[in-house]
């Protein structure tokens, strides 16, 4: 069996699928690899021979390429990189197509010049800094999906907090979320939501909230998000919103 020699990119990779939890083929090659697919292909047929990786399930619909997670064995390479980042072991999907979704919404909000940083749900759940950083420890409490760090010129640094919701939860974990945004969350959150109906339960909820503040959601479909082009626009329930380009 040949030797695997692990390269930079190979580092670059474990630490990509840790945070993203699971990456199909085509997500892998576009955020890492940036060749050609057949080439990014043999290179995880190789992680998979030394059992780094392994295939997760999944119905293939969304790029008609396999899916990948970390093994145990690829978990302790991950340790030996970034174990001074770490404060909790979390590397597993519950959600595969949730999570799959979330790779290409990071691939798109990181391609903004506007956002400077994009946190994964793992990073924000065992990054020790999202216990220590005051800007960051709102995240961490509200259980984010994502969260990113937008500047402009030389303003002030915001980070807002990104959920996608794929698919209509219980009244009462909105209320909860919701509430929790309202008291002690971040400065703003992102819904990326399934279809309108969703954002107007949503909106519903937000407004027991709201009162005489200014609402802190800013809300857009999935499929508006992935069909934008060089801007993407969020907008509140009172019609202020915010461009991302």
């Amino acid at each position: 069996m040949t030797a695997l020699i692990i390269m930079k990119r190979d580092v670059q990779l474990f630490e990509y699928l840790h945070a993203c939890k699971v990456a199909t083929t085509k997500q892998i090659n576009r955020d890492i690899f940036k060749t050609r697919h057949a080439t990014c292909y043999q290179r995880l047929q190789m992680y998979l021979e030394k059992k780094f990786l392994q295939v997760v399930p999944t119905d293939r619909q969304r790029d008609q390429s396999y899916a990948f997670e970390v093994t145990k064995k690829g978990e302790k390479n991950i340790k030996a990189n970034i174990r001074d980042l770490l404060c909790e072991n979390r590397f597993r999907s519950n959600s595969v197509a949730h999570d799959l979704t979330l790779v290409d919404i990071r691939n798109i909000l990181m391609s903004k010049s506007d956002v400077k940083e994009y946190f994964t749900e793992n990073q924000i759940q065992t990054y020790k800094d999202f216990r220590t950083e005051k800007d960051l420890i709102p995240f961490q409490k509200l259980q984010c999906d994502a969260g990113i760090m937008l500047q402009r010129g030389d303003a002030n640094p915001l980070y807002i907090g990104v959920e996608y919701e794929s698919s209509a939860k219980s009244r009462s974990r909105y209320l909860d979320k919701i509430g929790s945004l309202y008291y002690n969350g971040p400065v703003y959150l992102i819904y990326i939501c399934k279809d309108k109906s969703l954002i107007k339960k949503l909106k519903k909820i937000e407004a027991i909230y709201i009162k005489n503040r200014a609402p802190k959601i800013f809300y857009i479909t999935l499929a508006e998000f992935l069909e934008s082009k060089d801007s993407v626009t969020f907008t509140r329930q009172d019609g202020k919103s915010i461009s991302l380009n």
